[in-house]
C-alpha cells in the first residue's frame, strides 16, 4: 500500500490559521499565561489589647469607682471621654483596664494568682498603683455607727524588692525620646525613688508628706534641709509637737533615713534606736499641751489638702479655730527624720512590666498618663484626692487647677471642679517641696512603727514600751526578710 503524509500537512495548515488569528486579536484577548486567582493572604493578627491594672479604689477617699473616671474624662467644657479613647485618638494601642477586688479573701486570691502570673512570665502590661497599705471601711455593711475595716496590702508591698528582682521594664531609654511627659518637670527627687543602680523602673505619680500647718500670723518657720527630728524636740512646743503629733499613721517611714537596708534585708535602725524613739515621744507628749500651742491642724500634703480650712463644717468639726487666712500662706512644718532632713512617701506610680508582649505600646500609654494634661485631669486626680500632690510641677496653681470629679447633675453628665491652692499657699508649698531630702515608698513596716506610736500619742493607757518594741521590731525583721 502507498504511504500518505496527511497529518505534516494538517499541522502546517493548523499553524498558518492560528498565525492569522493572532495577528487578528487584540493583545489582550489571548493573555499570555493563564490568570490565577491569588489566595488572599491571612490578615495579620490584631495584638490584644494593651492591659492595665488600676489599684486605686481601697486607698481614694471619692466614693465614686474609678472605673467611672476612667471612663468619662472631661475633654473641654462640654465633652467627656474615656481614657481608652483617648489614648486610641492619640495613636495609640487598644487599652483594656483591669481592676483587682478592694479587700477581703477575693484580694488575696487575685493577689496570689498575680504573683503567679509574674514569676511565670506573664502578667499585665502596665501598672497604676497606689504604692502603701491603707485601711478599708465597708461601709455597705456597717452595724449601727460601725462599719467592719480591713487592712489592704499594695499589689506590691515592697517596690524597691521589686525594682532589684527586675520585675518592671527599664525606662531610660524610652525617656528620652517622649511625645506627651515633660521628665524634666516631674519633681527630680520623687522620681529618685523609683531609680535603682541609675535606671528608671517606677514613675512616682503622687507623693506626701505630714505637716502640721499654723496661721502664718501665729508662728513661723523656714524649712531648713538638715534639722535633725532630735531637733525638733529642742526647739519649742510648735516644733516639738509636729515632732510626734504626726508620726502615727501608714507613713511612718521618714522617720529613719534610710527605713529599709534591702542589703541586708534587714530594717535600716536597730531595736535600741527605735525604742529610744518610743520613750523620746512618750516624754515630749507629756511636756506640750494644747494651751502652749497656737492655732493649728495637722494633714498629709495632697490634693485638698486645705479643703478643711476652706469648709466651715470641717473646721467645725476638726476644731480648727478662724485664724487661718489662706490669702496670706500657711506656715508648713514638715517632720525631720533622726538622720537629719525630711522626706517624701511615694504615693502612687505607674510602670511597665518587665514581661510585656507589647513594650513600645505600653510606654505609649505611659507617656501619655505622665503627661501634664493627663496629670491634671479627673483621672489622676482620683489617685491624689487627699492622698497626695502630683509629681507634675506647676500643677494645683490657679492657671493649672486639678479637675476632680464631683458626681453627676440633674440630667446625668460628670460634674467636674477645679481645686487649686491660692498663691500664697503654693508659694509656701514650693517651700517644702524643694528642701526635701529624699522619697522612699511606704511599706509594711510603717504600720508597725505607726501603731507602736499611737498608743503612746492618743493616750490610751500605758503601754509597755520595751516588750512591744521587742515584739514589733521582731516582726519587721521578718517582713523585710521574705520580701
Amino acid at each position: 500500500m502507498k504511504k500518505t503524509f496527511r497529518t505534516p500537512i494538517a499541522l502546517l495548515l493548523l499553524s498558518v490559521l492560528l498565525v492569522a488569528l493572532s495577528a487578528a486579536c487584540g493583545p489582550d484577548d489571548f493573555p499570555s499565561q493563564v490568570q490565577v486567582e491569588p489566595t488572599p493572604s491571612p490578615e495579620p493578627e490584631k495584638p490584644e489589647p494593651l492591659r492595665v491594672l488600676v489599684d486605686a479604689e481601697y486607698s481614694s477617699v471619692p466614693s465614686t469607682k474609678i472605673r467611672e473616671i476612667l471612663s468619662q474624662t472631661i475633654v473641654d467644657s462640654t465633652k467627656t471621654k474615656s481614657i481608652e479613647k483617648i489614648v486610641k485618638e492619640k495613636g495609640g494601642p487598644d487599652v483594656a483596664f483591669e481592676y483587682p477586688p478592694i479587700f477581703g479573701n477575693e484580694r488575696d486570691i487575685y493577689l496570689n494568682n498575680l504573683r503567679v502570673e509574674l514569676m511565670s512570665g506573664a502578667g499585665p502590661d502596665v501598672f497604676l498603683c497606689t504604692a502603701y497599705p491603707d485601711v478599708y471601711s465597708d461601709m455597705k455593711n456597717m452595724s449601727g455607727n460601725t462599719a467592719p475595716s480591713y487592712v489592704v496590702e499594695p499589689v506590691f508591698n515592697f517596690p524597691d524588692k521589686a525594682m532589684r528582682n527586675r520585675v518592671f521594664l527599664p525606662l531610660n531609654d524610652r525617656l528620652e525620646n517622649t511625645q506627651f511627659m515633660e521628665f524634666g518637670k516631674l519633681t527630680p527627687v520623687v522620681m529618685e525613688a523609683g531609680r535603682y543602680e541609675g535606671e528608671q523602673y517606677l514613675l512616682p505619680t503622687g507623693y506626701t508628706l505630714p505637716l502640721m500647718c499654723y496661721p502664718k500670723s501665729d508662728y513661723s518657720f523656714d524649712c531648713s534641709k538638715n534639722m535633725t527630728w532630735q531637733e525638733m524636740g529642742e526647739a519649742g512646743p510648735e516644733l516639738t509637737h509636729a515632732s510626734y503629733a504626726l508620726a502615727p499613721s501608714l507613713w511612718c517611714g521618714y522617720l529613719f533615713s534610710p527605713f529599709v537596708d534591702y542589703d541586708k534585708d534587714e530594717p535600716a535602725f536597730t531595736e535600741e534606736e527605735l525604742l529610744g524613739m518610743m520613750k523620746e515621744i512618750e516624754k515630749r507628749t507629756a511636756e506640750v499641751k494644747g494651751p502652749d500651742l497656737p492655732d493649728h491642724y495637722r494633714d498629709e500634703l495632697s490634693v485638698g489638702f486645705t479643703y478643711s480650712l476652706e469648709d466651715e463644717g470641717s473646721r467645725e468639726f476638726f476644731g480648727i479655730g478662724d485664724t487661718f487666712d489662706l490669702e496670706e500662706g500657711l506656715t508648713m512644718v514638715p517632720v525631720y527624720s533622726m538622720d537629719g532632713g525630711y522626706q517624701a512617701t511615694v504615693a502612687s506610680f505607674a510602670a511597665i512590666n518587665a514581661n510585656t508582649q507589647q513594650p513600645d505600646e505600653a510606654f505609649f500609654f505611659l507617656d501619655y498618663w505622665m503627661s501634664e494634661e493627663c496629670q491634671r485631669s479627673a483621672a489622676c486626680t482620683y489617685f491624689n484626692w487627699q492622698n497626695g500632690v502630683p509629681t507634675t510641677e506647676g500643677l494645683m496653681t490657679q492657671e493649672k487647677p486639678c479637675l476632680v470629679y464631683d458626681g453627676l447633675d440633674q440630667e446625668r453628665n460628670p460634674v467636674f471642679l477645679d481645686w487649686s491652692m491660692t498663691d500664697a499657699v503654693y508659694e509656701d508649698f514650693c517651700k517644702v517641696r524643694e528642701n526635701i531630702s529624699s522619697a522612699q515608698f511606704a511599706t509594711p513596716l510603717d504600720g508597725e512603727v505607726g501603731d507602736l506610736i499611737s498608743p503612746i500619742v492618743y493616750g490610751q493607757g500605758s503601754p509597755d514600751l520595751e516588750k512591744l518594741t521587742h515584739e514589733a521590731y521582731m516582726r519587721m525583721k521578718m517582713m523585710v526578710a521574705e520580701s
